[in-house]
């Protein structure tokens, strides 16, 4: 088939020891070994979890349930970080959880996500709260290739869709360090890539061509390790920050022409909030990679973002000059919603389909919290269906543009997206436009995602 179905979770923040009889400024946790953030406000929580606080089983669950339902026949599922609750990463002078953040990670991957879909394909890529130091990525002299090696044994051994995957590695350079492969099944292994970046250095590309001996089209999902960009992280990696981005202007530079890429990543580049001009990565990055897209923006199906828990969706167009007065966007940013309502969103989640490498079918799904049901039976959902809604039957950079622009000259439009992107729709729409006014992130950064 030429159809592929995407389903995207992100910022899970999967939260172990939730305690529905603590309170919110508690952060809804009792006795636990990992560090708790106290919260500002007390209400007692719900068994499907509550806002200012992380996701307990129960919500991931009733989440996954809801996604299976919306598309059971997912092929693959993009796990775009943050897969922990907040505390299990410390900052470098705290105390360490490594190997119980690793037990958490698994359990995650293998019984919470695999367990609902065990034929999908899943795929990560890994949030400044997935591993030892908060924000730092994993690093050489330390506990990169425990971290790396573990990781690789949990997809490729533990996930029972991901054993099909025809990997870019190399089976005699995978291996533990002992000279013993990690994967058990060598034979599904075809290419150096993986074994160079992802067990040393935590991105990947993976290949998922359509027709028989991929006589159909080419469509390839890059993980970027955004860590190493992160102005949060507590030093440079300066050698992995270039060496990333030389990987992957060489991996759009050398590409067939009719191949497209989905790229996507935890921390994106760009700005959050306008009025505090927070930006996520450093200068230099950024200008390097938007550089990358508008050279090869041809060859981007979509780019997808994580990390701030609220839905967006961003265009990266260049200020106006006198050659080109009216600049157009080469790539999409599509910033997917978060499982965890620890920022006061609904909990969501995302999926959509590629059709002849063409992102399309796009929705917003989110579990609507705010009413707090305590059986779920109780439990609602609310879609945004970003063709119906916002007139985007296909994810290019000219529709997206075209609905932004209309968010720029229409007061009631732009609000009511701000009320779309935590989650509320109809009568409670006020609501989402009051708490994104709380969050302090009301500014109109969508305009541009880059610079």
């Amino acid at each position: 088939a030429d159809r592929l179905k995407v389903a995207v979770v992100n910022d899970i923040h999967y939260d172990p020891y939730y305690d529905e009889t603590t309170s919110t400024d508690k952060f809804c946790r009792m006795n636990t070994p990992i560090q708790t953030v106290t919260g500002d406000i007390s209400y007692q929580p719900s068994p499907y979890g509550h806002f200012g606080c992380d996701s307990p089983k129960k919500l991931v669950d009733l989440v996954m349930t809801k996604m299976k339902d919306i598309q059971p026949d997912t092929d693959i599922i993009l796990v775009s970080g943050d897969y922990l609750a907040h505390g299990f990463s410390v900052d470098t002078k705290g105390q360490p959880h490594y190997e119980l953040l690793k037990q958490t990670i698994q359990y995650v991957f293998v019984d919470l996500l695999s367990s609902h879909f065990p034929n999908a394909i899943i795929l990560p890529s890994i949030g400044n709260n997935d591993i030892k130091y908060h924000y730092l990525a994993p690093t050489q002299e330390d506990e990169a290739s425990d971290y790396y090696n573990f990781f690789a044994d949990v997809l490729f051994n533990q996930v029972p869709g991901n054993k099909k995957l025809k990997l870019d590695l190399l089976d005699s350079i995978l291996t533990n360090g002992n000279g013993t492969s990690i994967v058990d099944d060598k034979d599904s292994l075809a290419y150096p890539n993986w074994a160079e970046t992802f067990l040393s250095r935590g991105y990947f590309r993976y290949d998922h061509d359509f027709g028989p001996d991929g006589d159909g089209f080419y469509l390839s999902f890059i993980s970027l390790n955004t860590l190493y960009y992160s102005l949060g992280a507590p030093f440079k990696q300066a050698d992995i920050m270039k060496q990333q981005l030389d990987w992957l202007e060489q991996q759009l530079r050398t590409s067939e022409d009719d191949r497209k890429f989905v790229i996507y990543f935890h921390i994106f580049p760009g700005e959050f909030q306008v009025s505090a001009e927070t930006y996520f990565w450093d200068d230099e990055s950024t200008s390097r990679f938007s550089s990358i897209m508008d050279q090869y923006g041809d060859r981007i199906s979509t780019l997808l973002g994580a990390h701030t828990h609220l839905a967006d969706l961003r265009v990266n167009v260049q200020p106006p000059t006198k050659d080109v007065p009216n600049p157009t966007s080469k790539v999409v940013l599509l910033v997917t919603p978060s499982i965890s309502p620890q920022h006061l969103n609904n909990p969501g989640f995302t999926v959509f389909t590629i059709e002849n490498n063409v992102a399309k079918n796009a929705k917003f799904v989110f579990f609507e919290l705010f009413k707090l049901p305590r059986t779920e039976g109780e439990a609602t959902f609310n879609e945004l269906d970003f063709a119906t809604e916002m007139g985007i039957d296909t994810i290019t950079p000219k529709k997206v543009q075209a609905f932004i622009q209309n968010l720029s000259s229409s007061t009631w439009s732009f609000y009511r997206y701000l009320a779309h992107k935590l989650g509320y729709t109809g009568l409670v729409e006020p609501v989402g436009v009051a708490l994104h006014m709380k969050l302090g992130s009301v500014g109109f950064s969508s305009s541009q995602i880059f610079v």
